[in-house]
């Protein structure tokens, strides 16, 4: 499911949606326009999309965590309160504790669950250092890796810090820092800010597009344009996996009637295809 939605996600095959930027191409066969349009999913993702994941994969920064949080805790039977720092936020958090042998579960307010098992991955992995995670009189100390992958350290001085799982774009990072340093940072950082400007303006485009064509008209475009950028605002500010699951649903529900719809054409796509064909060949045999 992952593989689908973030290969369909990297280069778009499949979704209709190169179509409509291709069509604004000159040129003089569309079958010719759809063998270059074809050549963008095998750079992207067999070219980049590898390169990319082999330079994680060997970097060694796969669960690596970053200190998010630090502050102070107390624990009063089956409660704990947690006053911390969050970057410039500061807040308190209130979780009933439940221990089942050497698994610990908080629970909040909202009946959110943290599963938390003790932590036993490399040291260096954690910047505040590892103490062993144990039980001692019904209270938990120690280092204590969630099911969310984050670390959450329960120090016996009363001191707190939580270690969050380095995901996305900051992975990606992390990992060329450990060879380019600083310049390998920065590079990535550009690259990735223009492309997502660049894909920002390319979907806007489709958009608009498509809705001209349903209206027949491009006097909406402007409240098009209005409403793209309050729902990109939106995008920006939201969890990453609330922003994953948004944009796998969208992207299936544009792929089913397209591939639904390539079925039908499949004929016309065939007899366009050999009549280009025949083209090529001619053209080769008068070279």
């Amino acid at each position: 499911r992952y593989g689908i939605a973030r290969g369909v996600f990297s280069n778009e095959a499949g979704m209709g949606s190169a179509a409509i930027t291709a069509a604004a191409a000159t040129t003089d066969s569309p079958v010719q326009q759809g063998y270059i349009n074809m050549t963008g999913t095998f750079w992207d993702t067999i070219v980049v999309c590898t390169i990319t994941g082999l330079v994680i994969a060997s970097s060694g920064v796969l669960g690596v965590t970053e200190e998010k949080g630090i502050g102070t805790y107390q624990q009063k039977d089956k409660q704990i309160i947690i006053d911390a720092s969050f970057g410039e936020e500061e807040k308190t958090l209130e979780y009933e504790v439940i221990i089942n042998g050497n698994e610990v579960t908080l629970i909040d307010a909202k009946n959110q669950q943290i599963s938390l098992t003790p932590y036993e991955a490399e040291k260096e992995k954690i910047a505040s250092g590892v103490e062993a995670a144990e039980i001692v009189n019904g209270k938990i100390i120690g280092t204590w890796q969630g099911n969310d992958k984050n670390i959450y350290n329960f120090r016996a001085d009363g001191s707190f810090s939580y270690d969050e799982l380095v995901e996305g774009s900051s992975l990606t990072i992390y990992a060329f820092r450990t060879v380019m340093g600083s310049a390998g940072g920065w590079m990535i950082a550009i690259s990735i800010a223009l492309f997502a400007f660049s894909t920002i303006l390319g979907w806007e485009y489709n958009g608009e597009k498509a809705l001209e064509y349903i209206l027949g008209t491009h006097k909406f475009n402007m409240i098009y344009r209005i409403f793209f950028s309050v729902i990109a605002y939106f995008g920006a500010t939201q969890a990453l996996e609330l922003v994953w699951n948004l944009s796998d649903i969208a992207n299936a529900l544009m792929a089913i009637p397209n591939l639904i719809c390539l079925l039908v054409l499949s004929k016309e796509v065939e007899q366009d295809m050999n009549e280009f064909q025949k083209t090529i060949h001619l053209k080769k045999e008068n070279s």
